[in-house]
């Protein structure tokens, strides 16, 4: 389903986010959506964005990242559902990070792969080809509310359109195997930090984990580079599509009304008291006892 666009003026204000949002993007006009979420079924997801081809620097980015906001395509948004706070941005410390041995046994395991890394994610017939086989695999199945169709024209929009001005924010990294093409990884590429945009790879090539080691190679740059963080975008506790970005670590979470806070002791709030969770090595989270302090 197709989101709904509405005026500035209809639907929840998020004050804080939009003021931000045109502070940084020269009072670019805001708009709003409203679509069944994705993630969470039986619930509704309210959107906040403007369309920032042209306008936004990667240092403005970087900013509204570091505020719970993302990029899809041109488009830059946060959430602001009513009751509800579980999509909250994720993002490692590149300069911390320990792999766990599962995610060793994947570096390991893709060893063999030849890595290139490109300026900008345009599209090719190959790519086009894989992303195809792998969206109608992987997002096949109605856990996913709102379809992805694997058509070129969402392609191209989701993956090839990029904000911001000069040359964009966009990079990609093709991963092969002799001239096969496994896995291709889109990022963004900031100042201080890489944001993990999409992985799509060829669904017979699953056994090698090749999201894992998309986010492995980005962690292993961000280091090389002096990047600090490595964003992964929307963590959903109880979604097991968006959980996975937990297993990661250290890793903060967004936290309204808190900033940034290790994921383990990360608050969640709950109307106007805060109620603290604890989060497994799963990225599964259980109610921790007693209100948070």
């Amino acid at each position: 389903m197709s989101p709904e666009r509405r005026s500035d003026s209809e639907g929840p204000v998020l004050g804080a986010q939009v003021k931000l949002l045109r502070e940084r993007l020269c009072d670019a006009p805001v708009g709003a959506w409203m679509h069944p979420c994705p993630y969470l079924p039986g619930r509704i997801s309210f959107q906040i964005g403007t369309d920032c081809t042209d306008a936004m620097s990667a240092w403005d980015y970087q900013v509204l990242l570091e505020h719970n906001f993302r990029r899809s395509g041109p488009l830059v948004y946060t959430v602001g559902c009513d009751g509800c706070v579980e999509c909250r941005s994720l993002r490692v410390r590149a300069d911390e990070f320990q792999p766990s041995r599962t995610q060793r046994r994947c570096w390991r395991r893709n060893a063999d792969l030849s890595i290139r890394t490109f300026d900008r994610h345009v599209a090719t017939p190959e790519r086009l080809f894989l992303y195809r086989r792998y969206v109608r695999e992987r997002h096949g199945d109605a856990e996913r509310l709102v379809a992805m169709t694997g058509s070129a024209d969402e392609f191209v929009s989701f993956l090839c359109v990029t904000g911001g001005n000069e040359d964009g924010l966009a990079r990609c990294v093709e991963f092969r195997n002799g001239s096969h093409l496994v896995a291709v990884g889109v990022y963004d590429e900031l100042p201080e930090a890489y944001s993990a945009v999409y992985c799509y790879f060829d669904p017979d090539e699953a056994r090698r984990s090749p999201g894992t080691f998309n986010i492995l190679w980005l962690l292993e740059q961000a280091r090389r580079t002096g990047r600090r963080y490595v964003y992964l975008g929307y963590y959903v506790a109880q979604c097991r599509k968006m959980n996975y970005k937990a297993r990661f670590r250290p890793c903060e979470l967004w936290t309204p009304g808190k900033g940034w806070l290790p994921l383990e002791r990360a608050a969640v709030a709950e109307g106007e008291a805060g109620q603290e969770r604890d989060y497994g090595a799963d990225g599964q989270a259980t109610a921790a006892s007693g209100p948070a302090q």
